[in-house]
Order: structure tokens, then sequence, then C-alpha cells
């Protein structure tokens, strides 16, 4: 365990842990306590990571609603107000995001289908964006406010630096953005335009 307030690479583990069962430490050099979730963004929580990163997946990937989150989880033995799953949800959406992003990292193929569709967030329309190779695996998805040449750069750019590869065979719906971005000198690989292209089968995960 690292000291975060010295940066202390060896610690003396003691023989008692936090409430909520996290390992405790002492820095020997400026002799102050830390333990596992020091320095860490679930730091100041007062329930266990694991539960609070399993409410913010329910309410990310079933779009319950938030009474009906905290009601889930009272089940488990831990009651809080219905707001708190907002506001974890704000705070550790985005990391949790970027962890799957870049577990993501080499696994994708090289033949890749992209689409873009249309619906509403905070609101107002915007274009979601997204990609999978031809075995289903995600590649990335994104949303965008319009769709053009610049934004369709700034999918495929992140895209290509989630999966670590620029893939060898690029599918669309034949948008002229999509075309321009495939077929330059940085990306130069084979562009398939169709207009009717079928749905994207996406693996669950």
């Amino acid at each position: 365990m690292t000291g975060p307030q010295c940066a202390a690479t060896t610690n003396t583990e003691l023989p008692k842990s936090t409430h909520l069962g996290s390992r405790i430490a002492r820095c020997p050099a400026c002799r102050r306590p830390c333990h596992e979730r020091t320095g860490t963004p679930d730091k100041y929580l007062a329930f266990p990571t694991d539960s609070v990163v399993l409410v913010v997946r329910w309410r990310r990937r079933y779009l319950l609603r938030l009474r009906d989150v905290a009601k889930l989880i009272l089940r488990r033995g831990f009651a809080f107000p219905h707001e708190t799953v907002r506001a974890w949800e704000t705070r550790f959406a985005p990391l949790l995001a970027d962890a799957r992003r870049r577990k993501r990292k080499g696994k994708a193929g090289r033949s890749w289908s992209m689409d873009e569709t249309y619906g509403t967030s905070a609101g107002s329309w915007c274009s979601l964006s997204r990609a999978v190779d031809r075995d289903g695996n995600r590649v990335d998805v994104r949303l965008r406010e319009q769709r053009d040449m610049d934004r369709a750069t700034r999918f495929c750019e992140p895209a290509v630096e989630t999966v670590g590869h620029t893939p060898d065979r690029v599918t669309t719906d034949g948008h002229d953005a999509f075309w321009h971005c495939c077929t330059s000198r940085r990306y130069c690989c084979t562009y398939e335009a169709t207009p009717q292209l079928l749905p994207m089968r996406e693996k669950r995960s």
C-alpha cells in the first residue's frame, strides 16, 4: 500500500481496519495513517465501493429511476436518499466508462461497422455514433452535437486510441464525413458504403 501523503512505497500495515473493511497502514516516514481508499475518488464514501459501483451500473444499464435503484439496494441493507444515486452517477459514471475503454484496448478486430442515430440528451437533439467489429465487440460510442467532418474525426481518433490500432476495413451508412475520415492518409483503410446498413449486433458484457 503506497502512502499518498509522502508517496512512500513501504508502509507498516496495522492490525485493524475501517468500518467498511479497508486495510489501515502507517507511513514510517511521516507517521500518518492511511487506508486503501486514501487518495482515491471513493475516499469519502460512507458505503462499500462495490455497492456504489453496482448502483451506478444498474442506473446506466437498465435506465432505472432513482427511487427504484434506492429501493433495490435497500434489500442489501443500505439506505440512502434517491438523490444520492444521481450524485454517484455524476461522479463515478465517467470513471467507469474510462475503465471500460481501457479494457477494450487490443481486443477489437480490424473490420469495423459504424452507424449513427439521433436522439435526445438533456433535452437537446444529438447524434449517437458507435462502432463495433465483425464479431460484435464494441469499439467506441460517442455523443455529438452535429454530424460533420470535424465530429467524425473526433469520433475516429478516440476509437483508434481506445482499441490501440487502426481498422483495415470500415463499413458505414455512406455518410461523406466518414468517407473523408476513413480514406485519409492517417487511416488509409478500405471503405465500404452500405446505404441500408443492417442493424449491428453488439455483444453484451
